[in-house]
């Protein structure tokens, strides 16, 4: 059965017309995702750099009671990290933040904060399902440096370009 030209016309164009709606969504949703989470860098970068001013107001130097009092503060997850990798301090009890744990010292965002940078990862942490962005920076908390760990759900995010996607 031999199909006329204008269907195969018509056929081609609707083909190509869909090719280019779903490339144009999956760069757009691509954009979207990296520019909300460079807001979140952004953001996270201020707080951390806004913390050993904080931690130094604090009139405990306990790294349970400091992580608890800085996440009421910025609304996410605390951890304190000693420099060889062990946790030390939490401001609540996920699975990333077992006080006594120790941690990879090469995961991105603990390498850049040992180095006395400001540090990003996404990643899940252990046992979890959703992503979050890790983020790290080098701290005092009282004479002891330390690292500074704050785990923000990405879960706002993605749920953002899904609503995106479907209205």
């Amino acid at each position: 059965m031999r199909f006329p030209f204008r269907v195969i016309l018509f056929a081609s164009f609707l083909t190509l017309g869909l090719f280019l709606v779903v490339g144009q969504t999956s760069v757009l949703t691509r954009g979207l995702r990296s520019d909300l989470i460079s807001i979140q860098e952004g953001e996270l970068t201020r707080e951390l750099n806004l913390a050993p001013a904080f931690l130094g107001s604090l009139d405990t130097t306990d790294p349970d009671s400091a992580a608890r009092a800085l996440a009421l503060r910025i609304g996410y997850p605390v951890t304190f990290i000693h420099l060889d990798g062990q946790v030390v301090g939490a401001s609540s009890d996920h699975a990333f933040q077992r006080k006594g744990m120790v941690l990879s010292p090469v995961t991105p965002e603990i390498l850049m904060a040992s180095q006395g940078d400001v540090g990003f990862a996404q990643r899940r942490g252990p046992d979890e399902v959703e992503f979050r962005l890790f983020a790290a920076t080098r701290v005092l908390l009282g004479d002891e440096e330390m690292i500074l760990q704050v785990a923000v759900p990405l879960d706002n995010v993605d749920r953002t370009i899904r609503s995106r996607q479907y209205n």
